[in-house]
């Protein structure tokens, strides 16, 4: 349960939504919290925006504002619902970055994939067959977070799957769309994204299926196998990094003695706990997730670190080798992901 006075102050200070549904007692209102290349629409949409972002925080320090902001377009939902506890809200945050501007490009088309080259410049290649002003039709989807009103019992997100796909629809209305394909990227954690992906609905399941890169392209999925997402992944390698293979390639240079006790309480300040890691490996993967922010610490040290035999790139060269990205990297055009989303939301009878 959120506690914190002055985000129950800016909740109470929100403007007049941008946009308004209601579907089966729920309630969505969208707001506009920054339009491309422009400063943030007021003060209490930010730090709404912000405080969603926190959820990130989960997966090690990170900042809640990046140069990205700046060219990008921001959204947050606000969802009001009713249940056994009385009147409930959630909050929903996007963003939509575009290639062109500065820092040029976005990271998800920096991914350096199987075989060399990055993912720009494949889709230069093969959907835009080689145009130079390719990065002014590839836009990516970035920051889908999310928080929960509902009190600590109950604290999970109801309503992501639909909130996604409402905030997903409404930023791309706000994209301009010139002669050329529109290529619209998003790259997901896979645990999570076959998470979010789906709604129930009385017992009836629905799935957002979009097109993966190889799909989009008409490429062998072998050229995606085990792509890299680029030095940020040694930052937080729980989300970029498969999580059990990830501990297993831990424990093991453990064992290994390539780390040991001294490595350990440097970059985590206390002991691991292996036995409880691999019991909540199976039930409570969040759990195993911020324990393991000393990780990051652990392969980005710029300083020898005590009790450990490789450097920081010898280990991260070694982790690269030895566990899978997690990673799925989704790629389609502009018109088509707006009629998968309409259809997703028709199948249900919300209206839009």
């Amino acid at each position: 349960m959120i506690n914190d006075m002055n985000f129950k102050k800016d909740i109470y200070q929100l403007p007049t939504p941008d946009k308004v549904y209601d579907w089966q007692g729920i309630r969505w209102e969208i707001f506009l919290a920054k339009n491309f290349s422009s400063q943030w629409v007021n003060e209490t949409t930010h730090n709404l925006v912000l405080k969603c972002r926190q959820s990130f925080e989960r997966y090690g320090e990170i900042s809640l504002e990046d140069d990205y902001d700046n060219k990008s377009l921001v959204l947050l939902a606000r969802v009001h619902f009713e249940n056994e506890n009385g009147q409930q809200e959630e909050f929903f945050s996007l963003r939509l970055i575009p290639a062109q501007g500065e820092p040029f490009l976005t990271e998800d088309l920096q991914v350096i994939l199987h075989g060399g080259g990055n993912l720009y410049e494949l889709i230069k290649d093969k959907l835009h067959f080689g145009h130079s002003e390719s990065h002014k039709y590839i836009f990516t989807i970035s920051r889908f977070c999310g928080l929960s009103l509902i009190p600590s019992n109950q604290n999970h997100l109801k309503h992501t799957t639909l909130s996604l796909v409402i905030l997903w629809l409404f930023a791309l209305e706000g994209v301009p769309k010139p002669h050329k394909d529109i290529a619209i990227t998003a790259m997901f954690n896979r645990h999570i994204f076959s998470k979010v992906s789906r709604l129930k609905i009385n017992n009836k399941e629905f799935v957002l299926s979009l097109p993966e890169i190889h799909e989009t392209l008409s490429l062998s999925i072998e050229n995606f196998g085990n792509f890299f997402p680029g030095p940020v992944a040694f930052h937080y390698p729980a989300y970029f990094f498969n999580l059990p293979e990830l501990i297993s390639w831990f424990r093991k240079i453990f064992d290994d003695k390539k780390i040991n006790l001294d490595t350990i309480k440097h970059c985590w300040g206390t002991e691991i706990d292996w036995v409880q890691i691999e019991k909540e490996l199976s039930h409570d993967k969040m759990a195993v997730i911020k324990k393991m922010h000393g990780l990051g610490k652990m392969l980005n040290g710029c300083t020898p670190l005590p009790g450990c035999k490789l450097n920081s790139v010898e280990l991260r060269n070694d982790l690269e080798e030895a566990v899978k990205s997690s990673l799925v990297l989704k790629l389609i055009k502009l018109e088509d992901l707006e009629k998968i989303l309409k259809k997703f939301l028709d199948n249900i009878s919300f209206i839009v």
